[in-house]
């Protein structure tokens, strides 16, 4: 069996969503309108929800269309699109050219990911990206960056799961976030799973100590650790530049903010 080359894909991930805050019927449609903007078609669905018979595969999006439709988007707690097949029609999460996906049941994340080659990494585009999604949810911090997955869909990883193509530090990454995302007694607002080009975090990762000064003093005590702009009301975006992020990874690994470090057992 021959392997499947490489494939980048641009993510913006907002974790720690709250299901009272959604505006369903808003993210639906913006998802709709980057798929369609896009020149692709939305083809795949999945639906979560009171009113919605629970399914292990991914359906039609006519289908789920038409039962969101009917609900008026009520009694939801998540749904996922996936748009543009063309190296295999009737491929699913890891074959899609656009992924959108939102649930506040299980992990209580919204992301949105699109293949490299139908729109290359642009910080300025992630930022516009974010503010949209940001908009229609409250959530404790988020990220944006490219990812190259050898044989799954960025999915997995934004939702720590394990695949056979990942590499020892990506599989650390994955199970301490997975134990301490999941873990209210290991888990606090304020954590970061990892540094990332773009970094969408709240007052209270600001806040908090390290090195005896709070982060955003030593963020903007040095311009090699990146900038600060405010995102919206409630978050700020620290961008870092991508060849300065694994220094300052060691810098803070034994701070306790970077989750990614924290043992696994």
């Amino acid at each position: 069996m021959r392997e499947k080359s490489p494939i980048n894909y641009n993510v913006v991930v907002f974790y720690g969503i709250q299901k009272e805050s959604i505006q369903w019927q808003e993210l639906y449609e913006f998802a709709l309108n980057f798929i369609e903007s896009h020149n692709q078609k939305p083809s795949r669905m999945t639906l979560t929800g009171e009113q919605v018979k629970p399914s292990s595969k991914t359906k039609s999006f006519k289908h789920y269309n038409k039962i969101i439709t009917a609900l008026e988007f009520n009694g939801i707690d998540g749904f996922w699109i996936g748009a543009g097949y063309p190296e295999n029609p009737g491929g699913d999460q890891d074959d899609c050219f656009i992924g959108f996906y939102v649930d506040c049941h299980y992990g209580k994340e919204l992301f949105l990911y699109f293949r490299n080659e139908l729109l290359g990494y642009d910080a300025d585009l992630l930022k516009k990206i974010a503010v949209n999604l940001s908009c229609n949810t409250e959530s404790q911090f988020g990220a944006a960056f490219q990812i190259n997955q050898r044989l799954k869909d960025p999915s997995r990883y934004v939702s720590a799961i394990l695949s056979d193509g990942d590499n020892q530090e990506m599989e650390e990454n994955i199970l301490n976030w997975d134990r301490a995302y999941n873990d209210k007694e290991s888990y606090k607002t304020g954590d970061l799973r990892d540094l990332y080009p773009l970094n969408f975090i709240s007052e209270t990762h600001l806040q908090r100590d390290v090195f005896g000064q709070s982060l955003r003093q030593w963020i903007e005590s040095d311009l090699v650790r990146g900038t600060l702009e405010p995102l919206n009301g409630a978050l700020w975006t620290w961008e870092i530049p991508q060849e300065n992020i694994s220094d300052l990874r060691l810098q803070l690994k034994d701070t306790d903010i970077l989750v990614c470090f924290r043992p696994y057992e």
